[in-house]
């Protein structure tokens, strides 16, 4: 097996996260209802979500039902943080790349790299926005996984306020991460690689280039790191751990920072450390955690 230098495997971590950044978000000063305007030629409807599409309805129901599962798994696992969910969830799936990338070019809404080719979630549309041909199917449920876990946070993004802004793409990476696209269901905690999710890849190999970000840092980050997709997959790492470390040991404690966060609070590195722990104490633990991360599904990059 051949062992990459330094140098390429930094390459190749900049690779792969390039892959990875799908998610971007789109801030406004303040939040609008948007007029839906684009020429979808479906709609359709479930008990939590209206799907505008112009995809063929078959491959429509299979995203609703994908993101009924979606609100089911998260709703029951984060009811304890007082998040406080939109009714009538708006998923804008185009079928194709350039009607996508026409729609939101004319909307203004390019994403923070300048690409308007990338799946995300608008908080000006209040929508989580797609398009079908042009990628895969299992980058597809996944994008779906993590946009539309943007729109069930919605409390979250007070952080970009008061301090936790990790918790935004961590808790989306968590939830993506989960989306078994073999069988199209959420599974907490598992993880499940695609050729454009290499999420364990990358953190580990952060790890042995020594660049993974000390917590505190991570902790303090503002707004403008999130334009880092490094710092998306370490916001998944932590989240992750402290989720799902052996016999639950921090998840009462993440659960109640988020909830300190959703209610508007701080949610910087002293609210963490009341609400979890002391960083200079579980940061050995996470970094382990990191060490033994593995996917449940993995789809190699060739």
């Amino acid at each position: 097996m051949k062992t990459l230098s330094g140098k390429k495997m930094r390459s190749k971590v900049i690779f792969m996260c390039a892959f990875l950044a799908l998610s971007s978000l789109c801030f406004p000063q303040e939040r609008t209802r948007q007029t839906i305007d684009w020429n979808y030629k479906l709609r359709l409807e479930s008990e939590h979500f209206k799907l505008y599409t112009s995809s063929p309805e078959s491959f429509a129901r299979t995203i609703l039902e994908l993101a009924e599962n979606i609100y089911e798994n998260f709703s029951t696992e984060f009811k304890d943080t007082g998040m406080e969910i939109p009714e009538g969830i708006k998923i804008y799936l185009f079928e194709e790349k350039k009607e996508y990338k026409d729609y939101m070019i004319s909307k203004g809404m390019v994403t923070r790299d300048g690409s308007a080719t990338l799946p995300h979630y608008s908080s000006y549309s209040g929508a989580a926005c797609f398009f079908r041909l042009g990628q895969s199917k299992e980058f597809l449920y996944q994008s779906v996984a993590h946009e539309v876990t943007h729109s069930l946070s919605i409390s979250l993004f007070k952080s970009l306020y008061g301090g936790g802004v990790w918790a935004i793409e961590g808790i989306a990476y968590y939830m993506q991460m989960s989306m078994d696209w073999k069988k199209r269901k959420i599974v907490l905690g598992e993880i499940h690689q695609t050729k454009n999710s290499q999420v364990v890849n990358i953190v580990k190999a952060m790890l042995r280039l020594k660049e993974i970000m000390p917590l505190k840092k991570l902790m303090s980050m503002g707004d403008s790191l999130l334009k880092d997709p490094t710092v998306h997959i370490q916001a998944f790492s932590l989240f992750h751990f402290l989720q799902e470390a052996e016999n639950g040991k921090y998840k009462a404690g993440l659960h109640h920072y988020l909830a300190e966060i959703c209610a508007g609070r701080s949610g910087g590195m002293e609210a963490f450390e009341k609400s979890i722990g002391r960083i200079s104490e579980l940061e050995p633990e996470y970094l382990e955690h990191v060490r033994k991360l593995k996917p449940k599904r993995n789809l190699r990059i060739r």
